[in-house]
């Protein structure tokens, strides 16, 4: 295995547990809100807005 190679594959698996972090957290983030959700519908309502909102300025 040359230098370059392993460089390479570092910086892969770097890479991806910035991923599976952020994954983790939206999936966190995803059940504590939808419990929010559950128990305030108020509160449940402006936060989908706002998460529509920003999902529309992601795919942008």
């Amino acid at each position: 295995m040359t230098y370059n190679n392993a460089t390479d594959e570092l910086k892969e698996k770097n890479w991806n547990l910035p991923l599976i972090g952020t994954l983790a957290v939206a999936f966190i983030g995803t059940v504590a809100l939808g419990i929010l959700i559950v128990s305030v519908p108020e509160i449940g309502a402006v936060l989908l807005k706002a998460m529509g909102s920003l999902m529309a300025l992601a795919s942008a």
